[in-house]
């Protein structure tokens, strides 16, 4: 019986030396582990606090970069022409459709019957050409002074619109686009991390957080701090889900097709056009019923064609 004991308490004892060797083998190799590269540690403060200042530096680094991509795509995006009519092209048969005669329904009816059928094809056709030419004519008409997507938002931000609806809000934006906008990238002055470093358990603290919150605005997975949900991501804001509860009130066909954008092209037909504007001025909300519906504006044809080469426009970027 003791025998046996002193087996069991030998194989346990050495069991946990294993287990304590490969603790300390983990611990080593995660301190050796190269960061600048590959991919980021789980982002929370108990992870980041077990990082050396090395490992801290690389992520921080990797952070700033990311930070500073998103914040030139938004300038590019800013500088991007806002587009205040839906941009309508000819295509070359079109154009040759459009010299040719009109084709009346008495040449129809005096034509042989076999050639009838092929000429209300190309009557068709003919007809749908030159009203395609006439909506591109009103369009351009209808065209007002250039403004890059930024100027209309911060135009609308001081309450100034060149829409004619003072105050209102015809680019929108989500959150998280505000901030990496507003907020400096300060990951991106090595002289603060490494001023951060040298000052010891505080000074690491201070930079663990302020990688926690310019991770958590680039919409990465983050800690505690992070500032937007489970997923560190931003949803659309209010004006945006509005909006595409809206759509519902058209034919089924329009919420098909912008469900059928990616969110790039989602993005720009909010953020480039007057698409949201449009839809909301077009349909009015019903309380007893629970739903929207169109109302004049929205039921006429040049509403409704509008937004379908708002919608044509943004499938093509």
């Amino acid at each position: 019986m003791a025998k046996r004991r002193n087996r069991n308490q030998a194989r346990n004892a050495a069991r946990r030396q294993q287990i304590a060797e490969r603790s300390r083998q983990a611990r080593i190799n995660e301190a050796q582990r190269d960061y600048s590269t590959g991919r980021l540690p789980k982002l929370t403060f108990e992870a980041l606090g077990r990082l050396t200042n090395r490992q801290l530096t690389q992520v921080a680094g990797r952070i700033a970069d990311d930070y500073q991509n998103q914040q030139i795509g938004l300038a590019l995006r800013d500088a991007e022409r806002f587009e205040a009519q839906p941009t309508v092209r000819l295509t070359k048969y079109e154009r040759e459709l459009i010299q040719r005669p009109d084709i009346t329904d008495a040449e129809i009816l005096a034509a042989p019957a076999k050639r009838r059928k092929t000429m209300r094809q190309q009557q068709r056709r003919r007809r749908a050409a030159k009203k395609k030419a006439k909506r591109i004519q009103q369009y351009n008409a209808a065209l007002m002074e250039d403004y890059t997507v930024g100027e209309v938002r911060e135009m609308e931000m001081r309450g100034e619109s060149p829409f004619e609806e003072l105050g209102g809000r015809t680019v929108y934006e989500t959150s998280r686009d505000y901030l990496l906008r507003s907020r400096a990238n300060v990951l991106g002055d090595t002289e603060f991390v490494r001023r951060n470093l040298r000052r010891g358990d505080v000074g690491r603290v201070e930079l663990i957080n302020q990688i926690l919150t310019q991770a958590g605005t680039a919409g990465l997975k983050a800690g505690p701090t992070q500032l937007f949900g489970k997923t560190g991501r931003t949803p659309w804001n209010s004006q945006w889900d509005r909006t595409i509860t809206q759509l519902d009130a058209f034919d089924s066909s329009v919420r098909q097709k912008f469900e059928s954008l990616t969110q790039d092209q989602k993005s720009w037909l909010f953020g480039n056009t007057q698409f949201g504007r449009l839809v909301n001025n077009a349909t009015d909300y019903i309380p007893g019923d629970h739903k929207w519906v169109l109302n004049s504006l929205g039921d006429s044809p040049s509403t409704q064609q509008q937004i379908a080469d708002w919608l044509d426009q943004a499938a093509r970027k």
